[in-house]
């Protein structure tokens, strides 16, 4: 099968990684994937055409409007791409406001999969963005009303879909995924240098994933302190970058703690299992958010590597950790229960070393990229004979 597969390939985030890891499971089942990133990512700023108090709105507003209107030069190059290749399958990561994909789909009557990874609109409110709220929602149901499949992240999407009346008897729930053979504790060498090489026998906690405010990060710069107290001994590994990063290393200035805690920046790809072999325990600290419907690659990865997980007690975190076998839920989480649960792991090594086996073995019995890749493709085989 010939698949036409749009997504963000420039993006340094997880959206990059899912598309990669997809791209290459397809292939390993046989598939031809052409790669396609029709994104555009050019930056509509100020250029002194307004007063810095205007700019708070009229930036955004010309910012929304080029990616509305942006769907044209999109639609132009994916028409082009499909009369060159003539694809059995358009897949479509979905983003706002692109009906790029659909018309697509209407005028050569290729099948066509929308990836919805999220809601643009849950997204932008979380965000707290402007954007043209009443435009997207009719946008994104009109999507899904057309596609003749669409793939969601989590029960939790799905569900937000349906309590809002979206067409959902096309909707297929896959979640992220991993490559078990690149993260495999026992087939990969530890990074060298600092602080890799310093930290040999400290007991360290780690953090993978772009750095952003509800992802939680600060919580583990603060309660550190009192982690220390009780065990000089613990370290901070934090695995990646973003809008952050600045803030996150003032604050461990500010607390005297850039002897124990560490940010790597980011990282090619292939060194995220190198650095991750070196922690102890993995924490996914996010803040309670309404609407959880993420289905975090940082979960799959750390569970992948045999490191137990601490994580809160939301969405999909609750599918992938059973509590006391393979990790560690907070069903309240807070930085209390997250203290607590931290102290309690590294005062039994033999738990500690149970729950990594424990992950290891749940994560690649049930949630791998090929997995995925081939219920996607039991699910277009079934559209095609049609």
């Amino acid at each position: 099968m010939k698949i036409l597969y749009i997504s963000w390939f420039s993006s340094n985030e997880g959206s990059r990684i899912h598309a990669n890891e997809f791209m290459n499971a397809m292939e390993k089942i046989g598939h031809e994937v052409i790669p396609v990133d029709l994104s555009n990512r050019k930056n509509y700023k100020n250029n002194n055409m307004y007063h810095k108090k205007n700019a708070i709105f009229i930036q955004p507003f010309f910012t929304e409007i080029s990616k509305l209107f942006g769907v044209i030069p999109r639609f132009l190059r994916l028409r082009n791409y499909v009369k060159k290749i003539n694809p059995d399958v358009v897949i479509n990561r979905y983003s706002i406001y692109d009906i790029s994909a659909i018309i697509i789909r209407l005028i050569y009557r290729i099948p066509y999969v929308a990836e919805v990874n999220a809601s643009s609109i849950v997204e932008k409110d979380i965000t707290k963005q402007f954007y043209f709220k009443r435009t997207a929602r009719l946008i994104e149901k009109y999507i899904f009303r057309k596609a003749d499949i669409v793939t969601v992240v989590s029960k939790e999407l799905l569900k937000y879909f349906e309590e809002n009346e979206y067409r959902t008897d096309n909707v297929i729930v896959i979640p992220n995924g991993v490559d078990a053979e690149k993260f495999n504790s026992e087939r990969t060498e530890q990074l060298e240098g600092y602080p890799f090489d310093e930290w040999e026998g400290k007991e360290i906690i780690g953090f993978l994933g772009s750095l952003k405010s509800w992802h939680g990060v600060e919580r583990l710069i603060d309660i550190l302190p009192v982690l220390i107290e009780d065990n000089p001994l613990i370290r901070l590994l934090i695995i990646g970058d973003g809008e952050e990063h600045r803030r996150l290393s003032q604050l461990v200035m500010d607390k005297k703690l850039s002897n124990y805690v560490h940010i790597t920046g980011n990282l090619p790809y292939d060194h995220i299992p190198k650095a991750l072999k070196s922690v102890n325990v993995c924490i996914a600290p996010y803040y309670n958010i309404d609407h959880f419907y993420f289905s975090p690659i940082k979960i799959f990865e750390y569970m992948a590597m045999g490191k137990p997980v601490i994580a809160p007690a939301l969405g999909q975190c609750e599918e992938l950790i059973v509590n006391n076998h393979n990790g560690i839920l907070l069903p309240e989480n807070t930085n209390e229960q997250l203290i607590v649960a931290i102290k309690r792991i590294f005062m039994d090594k033999k738990q500690l070393e149970r729950l990594g086996v424990n992950a290891r073995e749940f994560i690649i019995n049930s949630y791998t990229w090929e997995q995925n890749a081939k219920q996607i493709d039991g699910a277009i085989r079934n559209v095609l004979v049609k």
